[in-house]
């Protein structure tokens, strides 16, 4: 397989996993404003609401922070994460590293009486 193909195999896996953490970002937010809005409405004093509103804000720029933090780590790391992954993916596919076995009498051997 060329490395364009793995190149763009990469590139999928890269937008699929910062897709689902974005997606994560927001499902964070939206069951924390619907627990947020069901709390207000149970309490009485205006004290105890702001701290509440205060204490899922907090919850949630720290979470929102810590996912953008793996964001950035994955788009630095992308060769690295994602590298490995793919060449694993072909090599399962049986479409990695071919030519080698080809090639090399010796390997193709060993292979050989591996399966035997």
């Amino acid at each position: 397989m060329s490395p364009i193909n793995r190149e763009a195999m990469m590139k999928r896996l890269y937008i699929c996993d910062t897709m689902v953490i974005t997606g994560f970002i927001l499902l964070m937010w939206a069951i924390l404003a619907l627990v947020l809005s069901q709390v207000i409405i149970l309490l009485d004093g205006s004290m105890v609401k702001t701290i509440a509103m205060t204490s899922a804000l907090t919850v949630g720029i720290f979470c929102t922070a810590s996912l953008v933090a793996v964001l950035v780590h994955l788009k630095q790391k992308r060769r690295a994460l994602y590298g490995e992954d793919v060449e694993n993916l072909l090599l399962l596919k049986g479409m990695g590293r071919e030519e080698e076995t080809v090639t090399d009498p010796g390997k193709a051997e060993v292979l050989l009486e591996g399966e035997a």
